[in-house]
């Protein structure tokens, strides 16, 4: 029999209930819906299929007769058709009188939520078990009526009864620390949660992140918790009215410090600070150099050694007296970190031209001396001072190459250890040097010229390593070396070889200190880079190398992210070149600081950072990437769709306010069984006219006002 012969069939009247209930289970559409349209069908197999097709069966003649002969009928339709029958325009009272003896939740939401329901049915539903009928039934308009007064102040008041009858808060941490960080959370709301200890992980969460509004950095300035206070005292988005507010709260030494290290801290802070017990405070205090003149010398008093040199070298700076300070501590008084150093002894380049003249050794190799006083200091006549610009791994490299050809061998030294030094300059013009020779050759083997250096060097292996293993150790390290002649024998080379030859057969031993120092050279070709990263068992040195080797392609940096090495991740993580996919995965690392890097790099596709930001650490990428909502609003639409979707109600609410939802949501939305979702899509300024005019006439009170107001405003926009 053909497909339109049984859809016929389906619909006869004359089909006998034997066939009837065989073509219910079709799986033709039109045939299922032909058969619960039929009032041949059998009784159990009809109320199965009203589930589907709840209008045909409500349409079917023999739903009436049912209804009459039985007085309890109701109570037996089975919960998935009397839940989609009440879905339904034009319901019978009695149907909706007998429906609200049924203790179902959906029965009874889609009860409470129906226009048509009567005061009978609402005042039973009010005394409901379920919070959300009870609540949704008091709202309805046949009760209660027309709201007259604000419905914003009602509103608020239901949504914090709900937060404080909230037993998911430790659930919907991670989706409140998201939305507080990428949209605009109403003042009330976070009023309330910063009261509630119970929300103290949330804020803990996101106290340090720039991401957060001033709104909510005013409000949690006052928060109870300590630590909290804290946290907040080193966000980068601070402000000088927040640290007097934060002044009035310290209470622990990690909370001064911080608050006295900040550049923009009042003097009158730096001068109750000065006061502090912890001498830490009272070092950093003298370490800033916003703090007068008259504190400082009192700080010289200090019973901390630490504090007085701090003070020491502010006021000599500040009174334009270093060389004093010079004569009497020395320019060791800095910290010499690296480059990447963010030390308080930050030195204001103003501060290195002046001091520039009293100890120039110091500007040459201090790690942020601007490029400018490098290239000043590179023709300066003392070779100390070009020593030493020659090793500060800034220096430019038209510098580096300008003192390759020093008179000065220890200059020339200097610059064959300096990473940047181009290949050309090493192999071509510095070997030739006796001196620079012996330090390439040095940076190349894998053993040193000094025995007694050498012995030491096994000293500190013994150190690191069980006297058992030492001897493996050995084996290893002799298996996998370069010899001092092996060397020689490729540098000797150099008149005859080109620059690439001799990578090449550095390449091709099993020398490990070769590849580091190769591996590290910003000016290595990438074909040679690609070689060294796929060859296998790969030292781990010589695989970080290339990692921090900002010239490494893409396809060698994903076969090197194959690793369980914590530091190898998180320099793949923050390398340019890295892919998106791969960076997707390391943002779900379990290593803080490897997601950290893998969310602040710019290579992340839309896809990955939608990803991410539905996923387990979503409430993290808007602290490396603060920018995130205005640089990505197409991206921040798919991502409040997701939390649109929440089963977490007040969470759902707060996405579906935002103009950004799509049209789709809003429309699904509107027809939610939570009066919430409604209300939500009700105040949304980019709900359409059609979707506003059926919720003005909503059973809800607070979403018809809602409603209707939206309305009102867009007639006044127009």
């Amino acid at each position: 029999m053909n497909v339109e012969r049984i859809r016929q069939q389906a619909q006869d009247e004359n089909t006998a209930p034997e066939t009837l209930a065989e073509l219910a289970k079709s799986e033709d559409y039109l045939t299922r819906q032909g058969v619960a349209g039929n009032p041949n069908t059998p009784t159990k197999i009809l109320l199965d299929l009203g589930a589907e097709f709840p209008r045909e069966l409500f349409n079917n003649p023999i739903f009436d007769l049912l209804l009459i002969e039985d007085i309890n009928f109701v109570n037996k339709i089975p919960l998935p058709t009397l839940r989609s029958i009440l879905r339904q325009q034009d319901v019978p009272q009695y149907i909706l009188e007998q429906a609200c003896n049924r203790a179902d939740l959906e029965v009874q939401l889609a009860l409470a939520n129906k226009i048509n329901s009567s005061k009978k049915v609402l005042s039973k539903l009010s005394k409901s078990k379920y919070a959300e009928v009870a609540e949704a039934a008091s709202l309805h308009i046949a009760l209660m009526g027309e709201i007259t007064d604000s419905f914003e102040l009602k509103s608020q008041e239901l949504i914090i009864n709900s937060l404080s009858k909230d037993r998911n808060y430790k659930s919907t941490i991670d989706s409140w620390a998201v939305l507080i960080q990428i949209i605009s959370i109403p003042t009330y709301i976070i009023r309330y949660l910063i009261q509630g200890n119970i929300y103290e992980g949330l804020f803990k969460k996101i106290a340090q992140s720039p991401a957060i509004s001033s709104q909510t950095i005013d409000l949690l300035t006052q928060h109870s918790n300590k630590s909290i206070r804290g946290l907040l005292a080193s966000n980068p988005r601070i402000s000088i009215n927040h640290i007097c507010l934060l002044s009035d709260n310290l209470s622990n030494w990690i909370l001064q410090k911080t608050v006295a290290t900040n550049p923009t801290t009042p003097v009158d802070i730096l001068e109750k600070l000065s006061d502090a017990t912890h001498k830490a405070v009272r070092a950093t205090v003298a370490s800033n150099l916003n703090t007068p003149i008259e504190t400082l010398n009192k700080l010289t008093q200090d019973p901390d050694s630490t504090t007085i040199k701090n003070a020491l070298r502010s006021i000599a700076i500040k009174t334009d007296k270093y060389d004093d300070f010079l004569r009497k501590y020395g320019s060791s008084m800095y910290i010499r970190g690296s480059s990447n150093d963010e030390s308080i002894y930050q030195i204001p380049r103003e501060t290195l031209t002046k001091i520039i003249a009293k100890d120039p050794c110091f500007v040459a190799e201090y790690p942020k001396t601007p490029e400018y006083l490098l290239i000043k200091l590179s023709h300066h006549r003392r070779w100390d001072v070009r020593n030493r610009v020659a090793a500060n791994k800034n220096t430019p490299v038209i510098i580096l190459e300008e003192l390759a050809a020093d008179e000065m061998p220890d200059v020339r030294g200097s610059i064959a250890r300096n990473a940047r030094t181009s290949l050309r300059i090493i192999f071509k013009e510095l070997v030739r040097d006796v001196k620079t020779k012996r330090i390439i050759v040095n940076q190349l083997c894998d053993c040193d010229f000094d025995p007694k250096i050498n012995n030491l060097w096994i000293e500190e292996i013994k150190k690191k390593f069980h006297r058992k293993d030492i001897d493996s150790y050995k084996k290893t390290i002799l298996e996998n070396s370069l010899s001092i002649e092996d060397v020689r024998d490729i540098l000797a080379e150099e008149s005859t070889s080109s620059v690439e030859t001799i990578v090449q057969r550095l390449i091709n031993t099993n020398g490990l200190q070769a590849k580091i120092f190769l591996a590290k050279r910003a000016d290595l070709p990438e074909h040679f880079l690609t070689q060294l990263a796929y060859q296998p068992d790969l030292n781990l040195k010589v695989k970080l190398a290339l990692a921090n080797n900002l010239h490494t392609s893409a396809s060698s940096l994903e076969h090197l992210a194959n690793t369980d090495n914590i530091n190898l991740k998180r320099a793949i993580a923050s390398h340019p070149n890295t892919p998106s996919h791969i960076l997707e995965i390391f943002a779900e690392e379990k290593s803080q600081k490897v997601r950290a890097l893998a969310m602040a790099n710019r290579n992340l596709t839309l896809e990955a950072i939608e990803q991410i930001l539905c996923g387990e650490y979503a409430a993290e990428y808007p602290q490396y990437n603060p920018d995130y909502p205005k640089k990505q609003p197409n991206s921040l639409g798919v991502v409040l769709n997701y939390y649109a979707r929440s089963p977490f109600q007040l969470i759902c609410y707060l996405a579906l306010l935002q103009p950004q939802v799509s049209k789709e949501i809003l429309e699904s939305k509107s027809l939610s069984v939570s009066w919430r979702d409604r209300f939500a899509v009700a105040q949304n300024s980019t709900t359409p006219l059609k979707i506003l005019n059926k919720l003005a006439i909503d059973s809800n009170q607070l979403v018809r006002a809602a409603a209707k107001d939206n309305l009102s405003q867009k007639k006044v926009r127009k």
